[in-house]
């Protein structure tokens, strides 16, 4: 088991700045991407636009894992695969996730995350990443690390994939890892595959999940000293109610063990869903970000099981735009995490979709205004949202 032997110390802040800077080389040597971000921070100011950054897509819903804190079924609508269902219909095929690309460049996307299941099983990924490159946009992944493989990485590096995010759960005992995803070696397997890509010169980030048992036994301090010996960042996830846990009042982490959250995140190697926003940091999902899943559904992330639309009935920025009107976003001004972690009307509104027999993501329609209401914040009524 690895062990870490110091806790990990604050950088000044030119530092961290540096650290950033680091992060996004593979932003600055792309001239495309540079001048997409221009046009879209001209956007942003002058003409006082919402901008998207990130698309979220669910390449496929199987994965060769079975973690219980799996957040799959809040994206993979059980309509869509139950036999005999009246909405039955097919994941979505590559051709369907190019058009999902090119639609999301014309409205300013600039980085393409690829998700599952586990989107190292999706037959067309390397596919899928090649078309990023050729619309000059990012390419990224998340993985369990399971399949990095000498080949496989080497196929990403063909096809061009920027950065990948390798997941290594929630600790760093190897027996407890092969005990949540029910496989056998995943952490060995998961830093051989961080070595691989690192050799590729692929840019990896390390993630996790704090929660209130790596919390207490220090191993979330562990696991940011790994990524500080690895001289890699590390995401940092706070567990919530949602998923495989949406029953689990555990999941919620104390005000004691966020306040441990907020120190970690202050580490010049860390990083949140937040951390890359156009300016402040705050949720971006919503606004500067979306999920669209296996079966088209686009949400404002994966962990809330909300469904403004579908890609196949409409185009996408007319679905986003909605979600604009019918804001499930963050002010900007609470606390730097995820909202279904710490924004008790997110969690109530979580808590109330997975307590019904519903398939998820339920649609926005089915839920009550009030309900809907609590989970607004106010925005600047002078930015809107608008395709170039």
């Amino acid at each position: 088991m690895y062990q870490s032997q110091e806790k990990p110390t604050r950088l000044n802040y030119f530092q961290k700045v540096v650290s950033h800077l680091t992060y996004f080389d593979f932003v600055y040597k792309n001239p495309w991407v540079v001048a997409r971000l221009i046009k879209n921070y001209f956007r942003i100011i002058v003409l006082r636009q919402q901008v998207i950054r990130i698309i979220d897509i669910g390449v496929t819903a199987a994965c060769n894992a079975k973690c219980a804190h799996c957040c799959s079924d809040a994206t993979v609508d059980t309509r869509c695969t139950t036999q005999g269902a009246p909405e039955m219909r097919e994941p979505l095929d590559i051709e369907e996730i190019e058009d999902i690309i090119a639609q999301s460049v014309k409205m300013g996307a600039v980085i393409f995350n690829f998700l599952g299941g586990e989107p190292l099983v999706y037959k067309d990924i390397y596919r899928a990443i090649r078309c990023v490159k050729k619309h000059h946009a990012i390419a990224g992944m998340s993985t369990n690390g399971f399949l990095l493989s000498e080949k496989v990485v080497a196929q990403l590096k063909e096809a061009g994939l920027d950065c990948i995010q390798v997941d290594l759960g929630g600790g760093l005992n190897p027996k407890e890892i092969d005990e949540i995803r029910g496989l056998t070696g995943c952490l060995d397997r998961a830093l051989n595959g961080i070595r691989l890509l690192k050799e590729a010169n692929i840019k990896v980030i390390m993630s996790t999940i704090m929660t209130k048992k790596n919390a207490a036994n220090g191993d979330i301090w562990k696991m940011v000293q790994l990524a500080k010996d690895l001289n890699i960042k590390i995401n940092v996830n706070c567990s919530s109610r949602t998923g495989g846990w949406a029953g689990n009042e555990d999941s919620e982490l104390s005000e004691k063990e966020f306040a441990i959250y907020k120190e970690i995140i202050k580490m010049p190697h860390t990083r949140w869903a937040g951390s890359t926003n156009y300016f402040a940091e705050f949720c971006p999902c919503g606004t500067e970000k979306i999920m669209i899943t296996t079966y088209g559904e686009i949400q404002p992330c994966g962990l809330i099981p909300l469904s403004y639309g579908n890609f196949r009935s409409e185009a996408i920025n007319d679905i986003w735009t909605r979600m604009q009107t019918q804001k499930i976003i963050c002010d900007g001004k609470k606390e730097k995490a995820c909202r279904s972690a710490w924004d008790k009307d997110i969690i109530r509104l979580n808590t109330s979709m997975y307590e019904t027999d519903k398939p998820k993501p339920l649609r926005v329609d089915d839920i009550p205004q009030e309900r809907l209401k609590a989970t607004e914040k106010p925005a600047d009524s002078t930015v809107n949202s608008s395709q170039s």
